[in-house]
């Protein structure tokens, strides 16, 4: 489960920022609302997005305290091993017919202007995120 308290010690440090005034600032909300955030543990998902795309920080390592490249190193190796564990069995074909979607659906994602990848990687990534809790 995601921790707010985490999260933010990782917002403080990325930004530089020190008090929780300061991050309720650049998070775009009341000092009231963003209390009630950390009361109730709740990842403001949206405002840390528009907050990333707009700064260009990471929001995987703001959110796991990983590097996107660290994420996307450990999933490849994942995906070699499903693929090799499955190989000899029917499951490979499906496996990689599902691999192929996602390629298809990364080149396209390629042909789009920057700052619009980066726009719909925060938006996917904060929907994994929300869709694991």
């Amino acid at each position: 489960m995601v921790n707010f308290i985490e999260i933010l010690e990782r917002l403080k440090d990325i930004t530089g920022k020190t008090k929780n005034k300061e991050i309720a600032e650049i998070l775009k909300t009341s000092e009231v609302n963003f209390s009630k955030w950390l009361q109730r543990n709740k990842v403001p998902y949206e405002n840390l997005t528009n907050l990333c795309y707009q700064n260009g920080y990471d929001l995987m390592y703001i959110l796991t305290g990983k590097t996107t490249n660290e994420i996307i190193n450990n999933q490849n190796n994942n995906e070699k091993s499903k693929i090799f564990n499955v190989q000899g069995n029917n499951n490979n074909v499906h496996i990689r017919s599902y691999r192929d979607e996602q390629l298809k659906i990364l080149e396209e994602l390629k042909k789009l202007p920057e700052k619009r990848q980066k726009y719909y990687y925060h938006i996917i990534s904060a929907e994994v995120l929300e869709f694991e809790e």
